[in-house]
């Protein structure tokens, strides 16, 4: 049999937005190629719009081909339809022709007692699917899957999460079809026959504009020595995730001095995320990380949608004025900060979550 698996679309609403054109190529390749079944690992959505969601599982089950889906981390991001695309999740267990496929919802990096005993039952021609590996799951969860695992060596196991194709005996980490996100390799849906046990990765490319290296950056995890990496190579754009926090300040600020003396231009720092208690919730690693905004001077940040829903914010107009004072804050802090940068502009000194939020 053969299986069609896809993960890690992130669908925004703009329908110009070049995943859809990813959609439009898969669903070409599956036509031509005429799999026995479809697997969809999570993540359709970049930020749990359902109607989004909706529509893109409507199209694939239009093929006319089994499908078989389950959410993923990205399409639990929208209080108000979170519980709803957890139900639409396909059954745990699921047969197609002479295979039992398992399709493991951890969308909330859990997995539930019920799934866990539906799981005891798989073998080696099983077919197991989840979106995250497990490192990223909660526990008990995680060590309750490392045990299954321990005792289902033989059993096919396929996850997303991660954007990029890694391979381990038979653990199989799925390469993303979001061209923004997909990792080491081109963006591909991955055809996988259970027969022979090949794996076929299928690209999808783009046009590439003949100027794109000068706008390639790195975000860095590793955040010292990504910047030496990124000054070595010349590479005018940084972004620091929320973890740079815990680096050594002061190798930090020579790691920034160097990459910016080499020609690094826009600098931008991930915030952690901030919640929702009645007033704007921050905590202290997001004190600490905006004091790293102005002491490195920083061009940009990325402030991710205060954890709230949009009823909420309608029915309490308090709400929405905290989240506005939020926006003001961070934009007198990157204005005072880009008085010291020649190279700023004020729509790279706009937080992206209020884009984000704008749109949702």
């Amino acid at each position: 049999m053969k299986i069609c698996f896809m993960c890690d679309l992130h669908l925004p609403t703009d329908k110009g937005a070049l995943q859809y054109d990813v959609v439009d190529w898969a669903v070409v390749d599956i036509s031509k190629k005429k799999p026995d079944c479809i697997v969809f690992v999570g993540d359709v959505t970049c930020d749990g719009d359902e109607r989004v969601y909706d529509e893109f599982i409507e199209r694939i089950s239009a093929l006319d081909v089994p499908f078989i889906y389950i959410p993923g981390n990205s399409d639990m991001r929208s209080p108000e339809s979170r519980a709803s695309i957890a139900k639409k999740a396909s059954p745990c267990k699921s047969v197609v022709g002479d295979v039992t496929l398992y399709a493991v919802n951890d969308a909330d990096a859990t997995v539930s007692e019920d799934q866990l005993a539906a799981l005891a039952e798989a073998d080696a021609e099983s077919i197991v699917f989840m979106h995250h590996p497990f490192a990223d799951i909660k526990e008990p969860s995680r060590t309750a899957m490392l045990e299954w695992r321990e005792s289902h060596k033989d059993t096919m196991l396929f996850y997303g999460h991660l954007h990029r194709s890694v391979t381990e005996g038979r653990s199989v980490s799925l390469q993303a079809m979001d061209p923004d996100k997909a990792i080491g390799e081109n963006p591909c849906i991955t055809y996988y026959d259970t027969q022979t046990g090949q794996l076929r990765k299928i690209y999808y490319f783009c046009p590439v504009p003949t100027d794109i290296y000068n706008y390639f950056g790195i975000s860095c995890y590793d955040c010292i020595a990504q910047l030496n990496f990124a000054t070595q190579k010349e590479l005018r754009f940084v972004e620091l995730r929320p973890n740079c926090i815990d680096a050594d300040l002061e190798q930090l600020k020579a790691a920034v001095e160097s990459w910016r003396a080499a020609g690094g231009e826009q600098l931008s720092i991930h915030l952690p995320d901030v919640g929702w208690d009645g007033g704007v919730v921050a905590g202290e690693k997001h004190e600490r990380a905006m004091e790293l905004v102005k002491l490195l001077r920083a061009e940009r940040v990325t402030q991710h949608v205060p954890k709230v829903s949009l009823q909420k914010v309608r029915e309490d107009s308090a709400v929405l004025e905290g989240i506005c004072l939020q926006e003001t804050f961070l934009l007198t802090l990157m204005r005072t900060t880009a008085g010291s940068n020649s190279t700023s502009r004020r729509d790279a000194m706009r937080p992206k979550w209020t884009r984000s939020f704008s749109n949702r």
